[in-house]
């Protein structure tokens, strides 16, 4: 029983953070200028051979946070690319500056990260 509760409450962790997900980059260029940031979207006319499709580049509109406020966010045409593109960013520790949230790799400043996935 307590094996159940726990795969229950990962697969609803799991889509709790999957739906928070932009769908694609017009989406999250719109999430994040709602949040404040400036948002530029690339979308490749073919589909890349590590699978990404686009990416969402962008800043908060102050000169005084330009640097510190940066991000970058990947789009992968799957879950299993982007996981395997997060996994290329790991050291030797096992750690990464990027974020994995979906089929998406965010990599920027702390807070840009955040409202990417709220």
């Amino acid at each position: 029983m307590k094996r159940l509760l726990s795969v229950l409450v990962a697969l609803a962790l799991v889509l709790t953070l999957v739906g928070c997900a932009p769908s694609n980059s017009d989406k999250a260029v719109a999430k994040m200028k709602k949040a404040g940031y400036l948002a530029t979207a690339s979308t490749y006319s073919e589909v890349q051979d590590d699978g990404a499709v686009a990416v969402v580049t962008g800043s908060k509109d102050s000169l005084s946070e330009l640097l510190s406020s940066a991000y970058t966010a990947t789009l992968y045409n799957t879950a299993k690319n982007a996981k395997a593109a997060y996994e290329k960013t790991k050291n030797a520790e096992g750690k990464s500056n990027c974020t994995l949230v979906g089929k998406w790799v965010v990599w920027g400043s702390e807070d840009a990260v955040k409202a990417f996935k709220k």
